[in-house]
């Protein structure tokens, strides 16, 4: 029986794969648990709709996320934060952290899950902090400067 994954399964399909299982596992299994459909040709256009949608969809938010990029490579973002006598941060600067400044200073197009830290910033000073979405073309380095209150 051909079948539509609506969710991952394990070893079997992965969420909108179209593949043939044996007609048991689908009657006894997949279908009762939501998992998947029959891969009637009406479902496989709308699977078609909604995949083409789904692309559209995203070529609008990269095209959106590279136009923020570019225009974030010219400003640089400060964080204030409390900080001790010696430089040091109370508390640390999270990707999280990062990506609010980064919309408060009006890029709304970049989330925490685009920010790249290697660690949280625990000082004063620059620091370089890689943006990235997708594919490895839109990387971007931009500068956080936290800042005593």
């Amino acid at each position: 029986m051909k079948v539509i994954f609506l969710n991952d399964v394990p070893g079997i399909g992965r969420k909108n794969d179209v593949k043939e299982v044996k007609d048991g596992y689908a009657r006894n299994f997949l279908l009762p648990q939501h998992v998947a459909i029959p891969a009637t040709p009406h479902a496989l256009k709308t699977l078609e709709k909604k995949q083409s949608q789904e692309t559209t969809t995203m070529e609008e938010s990269a095209a959106l996320l590279q136009e923020a990029m570019s225009e974030i490579t010219k400003t640089s973002i400060e964080i204030r934060a409390k900080t001790n006598d010696k430089g040091s941060l109370f508390k640390k600067i999270s990707a999280k952290d990062i990506a609010e400044a980064i919309r408060e200073a009006g890029f709304s197009a970049i989330t925490e899950e685009d920010i790249q830290l290697e660690e949280s910033l625990k000082k004063i000073g620059k620091h370089t902090v890689r943006i990235k979405r997708g594919n490895a073309e839109v990387i971007v380095p931009i500068t956080i400067i936290p800042s005593t209150k």
